[in-house]
């Protein structure tokens, strides 16, 4: 690697390695080969094993930061409703993606939503 660290290493900066991070940068604070903030989002794994979708009990996945940058886009043309048909309003911080990719639960002050309703499907998301 060019910055002559390990992985953990870089992913300990509050800079971006570029390619050299092979995308361990997510989470941090400040990306500066993108120039733009990151949200710190985590969830424990071992929350994370036990969440599972409360209408399917399949299992959930952290979305990744692409797929919520569009959801927030969406939010901000207030183009999008979730699964009880309200206007989904707010930016969210991330979300939890249903196995079969069609429904995102919200994640919102660092607490996922896991409620049916407010599930958004993403059918929806260009």
């Amino acid at each position: 690697m060019e910055s002559g660290l390990s992985v953990a290493e870089m992913v300990n900066q509050e800079e971006c390695f570029g390619a050299a991070c092979a995308g361990y940068c997510y989470g941090l604070s400040w990306c500066l080969n993108r120039r733009e903030r990151y949200t710190f989002l985590s969830i424990d794994a071992d929350l994370l094993a036990i969440l599972c979708c409360p209408e399917t009990k399949q299992p959930v996945s952290l979305a990744d930061s692409s797929l919520i940058q569009r959801v927030n886009a969406a939010v901000g043309r207030g183009e999008l409703k979730n699964k009880g048909n309200r206007p989904v309003t707010g930016q969210i911080d991330g979300g939890l993606v249903r196995e079969d990719q069609r429904i995102l639960y919200p994640i919102r002050d660092h607490i996922p939503v896991m409620l049916i309703e407010e599930g958004i499907p993403l059918e929806q998301i260009q």
